[in-house]
């Protein structure tokens, strides 16, 4: 799939996938999630050149309800900054380097130069990150 494609991707055939594995690597920049279908398929999604993440509630069983994109519209303004708050927080905290940040990505989010992705589960895990790319591999 190529990245112009990938990066436009709807991610609803995701709903009640499992989430297998969370990977960060922090030299490369990169977020990886694999997910297992209801039908045993499994796939990757790829986030390259990440910039911020937060992971909430991590456990052992993670159920995809749905992951949206703001690149594609599929997040409000307002969860976009409330996201991006807590995003950019650093143990709930916000100070002045991090309103600065704030006001820098979401004028970067705004000309869709960056892609917030937002993990809602029904199960476990909720995970928000910011990055560049997104890919998906075909579901195998």
């Amino acid at each position: 799939m190529d990245d112009s494609a990938a990066d436009n991707i709807s991610l609803g055939f995701l709903h009640d996938a499992e989430l297998l594995l969370v990977s960060i690597d922090a030299r490369k920049r990169t977020m990886r999630l694999e997910c297992q279908l209801e039908d045993g398929k499994q796939c990757c999604v790829m986030m390259d050149e990440l910039t911020e993440f937060r992971c909430e509630g991590l456990s052992r069983q993670n159920i995809v309800y749905e992951i949206r994109q703001s690149r594609r519209g599929e997040i409000s303004d307002e969860e976009i900054a409330l996201w991006m708050k807590r995003i950019l927080s650093f143990a709930d905290s916000f100070n002045e380097t991090a309103e600065e940040k704030e006001k820098f990505w979401l004028g970067r989010l705004k000309k869709n130069e960056i892609n917030l992705v937002v993990v809602d589960s029904s199960t476990g895990v909720t995970l928000a990150a910011v990055c560049e790319k997104l890919s998906v591999t075909e579901p195998s």
